[in-house]
């Protein structure tokens, strides 16, 4: 048999462990404009009871993404501490002083993109170092996250990895 045989098994095997997984919803517990702030807590402070992990591992994946997003806040904010200094020494420099406040709107781009990366980083690790070897796999959603149960099958570091035997 060839490797491109043994892929398409090893993938169909995936795919119907995938169907019958279960699915945990983290939904933040103090509502979605909240918990999207970089210095709230991450989903609700108790474990959910259908969560197999145990409540240490669960406060650790909080903790996870709380230290995440406000690394993300401190880099943001340097960033735009430098697009704002910038903006004065340019308005000082000019005899037009709103011309280079027209780019104040830039100062939004750091927020953004700093959260964003500093969240897919922090599901990564949370993946990697928690969930991966227990079966489950956390995914971001719209306004909320969702832990996936697959039953039967061990994941690996990056992604679905070797079935259970």
């Amino acid at each position: 048999v060839g490797p491109r045989a043994q892929a398409l098994s090893s993938f169909h095997r995936v795919s119907q462990a995938m169907m019958s997984a279960q699915r945990v919803i983290i939904i933040p517990h103090k509502g979605w404009v909240w918990s999207s702030l970089p210095c709230s807590s991450w989903g609700p402070e108790e474990k959910p009871e259908n969560l197999p992990c145990s409540p240490e591992e669960y406060q650790k994946m909080r903790d996870i993404i709380h230290a995440y997003k406000m690394k993300a806040m401190c880099a943001a904010a340097a960033i735009s501490i430098v697009v704002t200094t910038i903006l004065v020494i340019a308005t000082l420099a000019t005899s037009d002083p709103k011309g280079p406040w027209r780019h104040i709107w830039g100062l939004g781009i750091p927020w953004s993109i700093c959260i964003g990366m500093a969240m897919s980083m922090a599901v990564v690790k949370i993946n990697a170092e928690i969930l991966n070897p227990k079966g489950m796999h956390l995914q971001n959603r719209c306004l909320s996250h969702e832990i996936v149960i697959y039953e039967g099958q061990t994941l690996g570091a990056v992604g679905l990895g070797r079935m259970a035997e």
